[in-house]
């Protein structure tokens, strides 16, 4: 099995993930550096040797998408992104099922509409290290969140969870997303 865990930060989930799937290959990816060396020193001090840690801003074309996976694992990455539909296809063109937890944009705030997508933008601080590093974000609604899953190429999507940030940021979800086979073609 592979896996690729997008925004892996310091690599609390990537233990976790390489624990409960010890013989699957994981590529975790992040983009600072100083959140990849903690990460290394997390799984080095586990003894984790199954995963693989890489610099690539996924904000943009990387490499990570350039392979197969089984599974694609997105937790606290999406509301991030400044393009999170041009993201979410090129997962799709990757893997046939996403675990996703996000930040979503609630319907009363969607003062945006970019590329049909109804959603807010939301001020980054790019120096801050849980940050993304774009000065700006894309938050897409829970409908518009469905449509870039489908356009991406996703054809089941189950809601499993929805909650409000303590934070005050915003709703969050936790969804997975899979491509059926295509039956009789």
């Amino acid at each position: 099995m592979r896996i690729l865990e997008c925004g892996c930060l310091e690599g609390g989930h990537t233990s976790v993930l390489a624990q409960a799937f010890p013989e699957a290959e994981i590529t975790a990816v992040d983009v600072r550096e100083t959140s990849l060396e903690k990460a290394k020193f997390i799984l080095s001090a586990s003894t984790i040797t199954n995963v693989r840690l890489t610099k690539e801003n996924l904000n943009e074309p990387s490499a990570a998408f350039t392979q197969q996976y089984d599974a694609i694992f997105c937790v606290g990455l999406l509301y991030h992104l400044r393009q999170p539909a041009q993201f979410l296809a090129r997962a799709a063109q990757a893997a046939g099922f996403l675990w996703l937890s996000t930040i979503i944009c609630a319907e009363p705030e969607a003062t945006v509409v970019e590329d049909d997508y109804r959603g807010r933008f939301f001020g980054e601080p790019i120096e801050h290290p849980l940050s993304g590093v774009s000065p700006q974000s894309f938050q897409p609604t829970i409908g518009s969140l469905a449509d870039m899953l489908w356009a991406g190429g996703f054809s089941e999507i189950s809601l499993l969870e929805k909650s409000m940030m303590p934070d005050g940021n915003g709703p969050a979800v936790l969804l997975k997303a899979e491509k059926t086979p295509d039956i009789g073609g």
